[in-house]
């Protein structure tokens, strides 16, 4: 009865907690490791998307939000490892047209037109012959998904897929129902800092690694500037969260994406400077437990197509570390 009991414990002796510990690096020394999906990510973010954590990645309107998680969803989806896409803002077709124009490099435009669509069922059976082995991810798009419906997909995709781990894309996390709002008006932060911490539970107890998306502060939308040297004054801080401090309590990694060629084309086209500027979408890590915050990753973002280039630098070349208290 007594070894019963302990085995139950949550308390750990020094052996235990020595012995679960040697554990972990002896799959470390195995190579074992929680991809996001992404060769710069995985580079950095040594940690990876580590079961019981939770990334959130913010961004203003039209910086690429679902095409940067459907980018690193495609690339688990190419490696077959274990993982959900849960769409609260887009639809399932919306968000397959966005895989297919992708993966088959077809304007979206071209999706809707009569005569291209034979063609096109051809190359997604062919893709499919592809696809049909990638076994251990499932998509879903739901109104009503709150944290315990949550808790139950994450359940069924294991019984599915015979996986105990699983990375979970929510798109937006603030689409979860009632996770803005919290009992007897409570406010907006103060509901989701609530949240937050079962979401954290949950990852803990289901053996997830959680990604949600948020929004930044419609204030982002609004700035304006008159010349492309103003762009980086746009450029998201941790204050353009909406209720950061809610979020990135819990937060294991904070990411932040820019687009200085949207702005680039909104405020200053007629500027000699934005017609020879590149579209690059700059992926900024603001928080990360165990590395340091302020690292910007670069990718070629082509939006006819949804599609993102990594762009690998030089590390004795990169400018793009900066000193950042959060």
């Amino acid at each position: 009865i007594v070894n019963a009991n302990k085995s139950k414990s949550k308390l750990l002796s020094i052996e235990e907690w020595t012995e679960r510990y040697k554990e972990d690096l002896g799959q470390r020394k195995q190579g074992k490791k929680f991809t996001f999906g992404d060769i710069l990510l995985d580079g950095y973010l040594y940690k990876g998307a580590r079961p019981g954590n939770i990334t959130i990645i913010a961004a203003a309107t039209n910086m690429g939000k679902s095409t940067f998680a459907l980018m690193l969803q495609d690339n688990l989806i190419n490696d077959n490892s274990p993982s959900m896409y849960i769409s609260l803002e887009m639809g399932t077709i919306d968000t397959y047209d966005r895989l297919i124009s992708k993966r088959l490099e077809i304007e979206t435009r071209k999706l809707y037109e009569a005569d291209a669509i034979d063609d096109i069922n051809e190359k997604i059976d062919n893709e499919m012959e592809v696809l049909k082995y990638s076994k251990n991810f499932c998509f879903c798009e739901a109104t009503s998904v709150d944290l315990a419906k949550l808790r139950s997909l994450i359940r069924e995709f294991k019984q599915r897929t015979h996986q105990d781990y699983c990375l979970v894309t929510i798109d937006l996390l603030s689409g979860l129902k009632g996770f803005m709002s919290g009992p007897n008006g409570a406010s907006t932060a103060s509901s989701i800092e609530m949240h937050m911490n079962e979401l954290e539970a949950l990852a803990k107890e289901e053996n997830v690694h959680i990604i949600g998306i948020v929004q930044l502060n419609r204030q982002s939308d609004n700035a304006k500037i008159s010349h492309v040297e103003q762009i980086n004054n746009l450029r998201p801080t941790l204050g353009d969260v909406k209720n950061s401090n809610a979020y990135c309590e819990k937060a294991t990694t904070l990411l932040t994406l820019f687009r200085p060629k949207y702005y680039a084309d909104r405020y200053c086209k007629d500027d000699p400077a934005t017609q020879t500027m590149q579209d690059i979408l700059e992926v900024q890590v603001l928080k990360d437990r165990s590395s340091p915050s302020g690292k910007i990753f670069k990718y070629m973002f082509d939006g006819k197509f949804f599609k993102l280039l990594p762009l690998i630098e030089d590390e004795d070349n990169d400018s793009s570390k900066l000193d950042i208290d959060y």
